[in-house]
């Protein structure tokens, strides 16, 4: 997961990678909270190991409204 943020960032750019989730949080706003938990989860879950938390177990799925 970690790599792949990466790659997307590298290959977007930070203000391209923040304009998108812009956009999709203004076309989709009523499900901007859980798709902001999800990210969260997912974000301390890539992280994790770097810091030495154990990595939740089971898939992250991003909820649906």
């Amino acid at each position: 997961m970690r790599a792949a943020v990466a790659r997307t960032i590298s290959r977007l750019g930070e203000t391209a990678c923040l304009a998108r989730m812009a956009q999709e949080f203004g076309d989709h706003p009523e499900a901007a909270a859980a798709r902001m938990r999800w990210a969260r989860e997912a974000v301390e879950s890539a992280f994790a190991e770097s810091r030495g938390i154990p990595t939740p177990r089971g898939p992250l799925t991003a909820a649906t409204p």
